[in-house]
């Protein structure tokens, strides 16, 4: 009997650790500007000391623009170029997306997904469009903490609403 409960034990917890989800479901708005030009986007994971973590999607059209997405490009984007080739996607057109993640991030050789530790991390969308302009959004969450979190924020021009719900 004290084997069945300290069994029960390990796989509920496994279960709970393992099941903790992210989803980010933002909208790129439509805007009455000539030229309109596809807005480059980047969604990524910072730790608790603003370190970055993981990119989760970059939307680009020519690495030479990268950079105008100054805030991910600092954190991530010149360092960890093999690592956010899985990611990447063209610029899209006015609608609602939805981006998810589960917790991992690439380690240190980039061969291989590994967990994230329990604890206190952001949630970070920039937004950069040419001849336009630009937002930057941060949230914090809590990772494995037991208890669903909602978060809803607002974009200035670039971003609609944004809501981010971790279960």
């Amino acid at each position: 009997m004290k084997y069945f409960f300290c069994w029960s034990f390990l796989l509920l917890s496994a279960q709970v650790f393992s099941a903790q989800k992210m989803t980010i479901q933002f909208e790129i708005p439509v805007l009455d500007v000539n030229p309109y030009h596809r807005p480059y986007v980047a969604v990524w994971i910072e730790d608790a000391e603003r370190r970055g973590v993981e990119s989760l999607s970059v939307w680009y059209e020519g690495d030479k623009w990268l950079k105008d997405m100054r805030q991910w490009w600092r954190k991530l984007g010149r360092t960890q170029t093999g690592a956010y080739d899985g990611v990447t996607g063209a610029t899209q057109r006015p609608a609602r997306y939805q981006i998810s993640w589960n917790g991992t991030r690439w380690n240190k050789t980039q061969t291989e997904k590994i967990a994230v530790e329990p604890g206190e991390y952001f949630v970070n969308i920039e937004v950069a469009r040419e001849a336009g302009g630009r937002d930057f959004l941060r949230q914090k969450i809590s990772w494995r903490n037991g208890q669903p979190q909602e978060f809803v924020l607002n974009g200035k021009v670039e971003l609609g609403s944004i809501q981010i719900h971790v279960e």
